[in-house]
């Protein structure tokens, strides 16, 4: 693993875990969408803060390393806000990528059942033959159903 990686992993820790600490004494789910807006944006001031200031966070420090603009020189805060924009995109990008492929393939799964039924002469899915079961027209309602 490279030392950036590592830093940011220690980094991702340093910020992770006062905020989960804080958020289990007040009795916030970590899963809550307080938590989910929250950590990204401390994690985003925590790095800009430190790059702008000091030029390395405290696990960039430890490691080594350092980041400054292309001349050399400390960050601006615009610079270094920037810089860590990209971070938070991925941070909060990352779970609705999931989701969103997760819906797709949710979807082309729907599609899937009902090409099966389409392409069946008798009109049973996937979803009908995995459960034995068979759905047809009925003119009258069933006696089981409705009122007795």
């Amino acid at each position: 693993m490279g030392r950036r990686a590592l830093a940011r992993m220690i980094d991702l820790i340093v910020v992770a875990l006062p905020v989960v600490v804080t958020l289990s004494a007040l009795g916030v789910p970590t899963e809550a969408p307080a938590a989910l807006v929250t950590f990204p944006l401390l994690h985003t001031a925590y790095h800009v803060t430190f790059e702008f200031n000091t030029g390395a966070t405290p696990a960039k420090r430890l490691l080594g390393l350092r980041v400054t603009g292309l001349d050399g020189e400390r960050l601006e805060p615009l610079a270094a806000l920037n810089r860590n924009a990209w971070v938070l995109f991925q941070i909060m990008a990352g779970p609705a990528i999931v989701v969103l492929l997760l819906n797709l393939a949710w979807s082309l799964f729907g599609i899937a059942i009902v090409a099966s039924a389409v392409m069946r002469p008798d009109g049973r899915g996937i979803h009908d033959r995995w459960s034995n079961a068979v759905v047809s027209r009925h003119r009258k309602r069933p006696r089981h159903y409705g009122r007795t």
